[in-house]
C-alpha cells in the first residue's frame, strides 16, 4: 500500500512537488541567466543556492517534525502573536511572488515562442481562467499524477538545458567575454 505523506500524497508526489516549487517556470530561463552570468559562475550559483534550500527546507521540516502544529503556531509560542502574524504574512507574501513570478515567466516564454504579437497581459489573464479552477480541487492527492508529470517534465528541461550548454561548448569552444 502506498504510504501517504502529505494531504494524500504518496513520497513520490511529495519529491515531485517540492522539486517543481523549487524550480518550476524559472527553469527555462535557466539559459539566460547562464549567458548573463557564465557557466563557472552560474553553475557556481546554482549549485549554492540549491545547497541552501535544502539546508533551509530541512531545518524548517526538523522543526515541524512530530508536531501537529503549524507554523505560526510554533512562532506563536516562540515570539507572541506578533511572530504569528509575521510568519503568516511572509507565507502568503511567498505565495503571491510565487504565482505572479510563475505567471508572468510563462507569458513571457509563451510570447517569445509562440505568441509574439499577443499582449503578455492577455496571456496572463487566460493563464489565470485556465489554472483558477484548480483551487478548488481540496484534495492534493488528485493532482499526484500531473504533479509527478511536472516534476518529470522539469527534470527533463533541466537536461536539455545542460545538454544545450555542452553542445554549445563543444562546438563554440569558451568566448570572450564583453563587457
Amino acid at each position: 500500500e502506498r504510504q501517504s505523506v502529505a494531504g494524500g500524497l504518496g513520497n513520490v508526489a511529495v519529491a515531485a512537488t517540492l522539486f517543481k516549487a523549487n524550480l518550476g517556470t524559472n527553469i527555462l530561463y535557466m539559459p539566460h541567466a547562464f549567458n548573463q552570468g557564465g557557466y563557472v559562475v552560474g553553475l557556481a550559483f546554482l549549485v549554492s543556492l540549491a545547497f541552501l534550500s535544502v539546508v533551509c527546507v530541512a531545518r524548517l521540516t526538523q522543526c515541524k517534525t512530530g508536531s501537529k502544529e503549524s507554523y505560526g503556531d510554533i512562532m506563536e509560542r516562540a515570539t507572541g502573536a506578533t511572530g504569528r502574524g509575521a510568519v503568516n504574512f511572509c507565507i502568503v507574501l511567498l505565495q503571491v511572488g510565487t504565482c505572479c513570478c510563475y505567471l508572468v515567466n510563462v507569458a513571457n516564454m509563451v510570447g517569445e515562442s509562440f505568441l509574439p504579437h499577443v499582449d503578455r497581459r492577455i496571456l496572463i489573464l487566460i493563464q489565470g481562467v485556465v489554472v483558477a479552477p484548480l483551487v478548488l480541487i481540496r484534495n492534493v492527492a488528485k493532482l499526484s499524477p500531473i504533479t509527478v508529470f511536472g516534476g518529470v517534465m522539469t527534470i527533463l528541461g533541466i537536461a536539455l538545458t545542460f545538454g544545450a550548454i555542452g553542445a554549445r561548448l563543444g562546438s563554440d569552444g569558451v568566448l570572450d567575454v564583453e563587457p
